[in-house]
């Protein structure tokens, strides 16, 4: 009689399995924030981010509502919160680390731009910032993703293979992915600059 392997001998050490769970963050925020603020002292280029945030406005300017209650998730720029102040009674900026202390239902109109491609827990992050919207309410997220910006990733791909080897530079959640299951809410719109959820 042949006796099935235990699955512990298939894995006798724990930090050798494959199906561990993932502890090391994606991105290290410490490091982007010092790049953050480093560039801040040379003052920000913020062309994409403005581009992604006149999109949103577009999109937003097609909706025949008014919103009561706005959250920005982003530090870009302060004049965004005046901007989007003409469609929403009351907005409110935060910054993307601060998202875990949003209070569920409390707003009809959730926006995040600019940080989505480095958030270490995408998934997590997403799913908050839902619990933050109330019933009959929208979400849009802007993030670079897919083939944005094809001359750039080339150039950092040669880059990184005359430094000794490619590495990635996006998120490995940002690709759209198709379900099975059915969203009750829409999930996407992709354009070839930016996707927009």
């Amino acid at each position: 009689m042949i006796r099935p392997a235990s699955t512990q001998s298939l894995s006798p050490l724990r930090r050798r399995r494959t199906s561990a769970s993932m502890t090391n963050a994606l991105f290290d925020e410490g490091l982007g924030e010092l790049r953050r603020q480093r560039a801040l002292k040379r003052g920000p280029e913020l062309f994409l981010h403005e581009r992604a945030f006149e999109d949103i406005l577009d999109r937003l300017s097609l909706i025949q509502r008014r919103f009561r209650s706005a959250l920005l998730v982003s530090t870009f720029d302060p004049r965004w919160s005046q901007k989007l102040g003409s469609y929403a009674d009351t907005v409110e900026v935060i910054a993307p680390q601060d998202i875990a202390g949003i209070e569920p239902g409390a707003y009809d109109l959730v926006i995040a731009l600019g940080w989505l491609d480095t958030a270490n827990d995408l998934p997590r992050a997403l799913l908050t910032m839902c619990f933050a919207l109330q019933d009959d309410s929208l979400f849009i997220g802007a993030l670079s993703g897919g083939d944005t910006l094809p001359a750039l990733r080339s150039a950092m791909r040669s880059a990184d293979e005359r430094m000794g080897g490619a590495t990635p530079h996006a998120h490995p959640g940002s690709r759209q992915r198709r379900s099975r299951r059915s969203s009750p809410r829409p999930v996407s719109q992709c354009r070839s600059s930016m996707s927009i959820a």
